[in-house]
């Protein structure tokens, strides 16, 4: 389980709901973790919410991300259309909260509005990376 996947996690643990984050970090791809029905979404194989692999992205041949604006709302609207998230979370070190509302706006221009899951920000998932990685634990050992 990677740390996107521990914080979507923990963060249900936490707050009993279904969630969709979707993180931008310093020194990577972006990366979506997902909770529906209390499953976190992980794939056959765990590849599940690797959207930096998308092939508008071309991440497997630079083995960078150009964290634009306007890719960075590619992916929020390719997250939207793959999960249908009621809730999408954004973290990342290369997002801001300022960013939120160009995000959405530029995001309507790919997606109705009225599929639009509420879009957050969250700058330190610290909290839930922890709580995800004790739960991941706890429920492993009682196997």
């Amino acid at each position: 389980m990677n740390d996107i996947k521990c914080i979507v996690y923990g963060y249900n643990q936490m707050h009993h709901q279904n969630v969709c984050f979707l993180t931008f970090p310093k020194d990577s791809g972006p990366g979506c973790g997902m909770i529906l029905d209390n499953q976190l979404i992980d794939g056959n194989n765990g590849i599940a919410g690797e959207v930096a692999y998308l092939p508008l992205f071309d991440f497997l041949k630079k083995r960078e991300f150009d964290n634009s604006l306007e890719n960075i709302i590619q992916v929020v609207a390719t997250t939207i259309v793959m999960y249908n998230p009621h809730l999408l979370i954004l973290t990342g070190e290369n997002i801001k909260e300022d960013d939120l509302e160009a995000i959405q706006k530029g995001d309507l221009n790919y997606v109705p509005i009225h599929f639009m899951p509420s879009l957050k920000y969250q700058e330190n998932c610290e909290d839930y990376y922890f709580q995800g990685l004790e739960s991941q634990i706890i429920q492993r050992i009682q196997l």
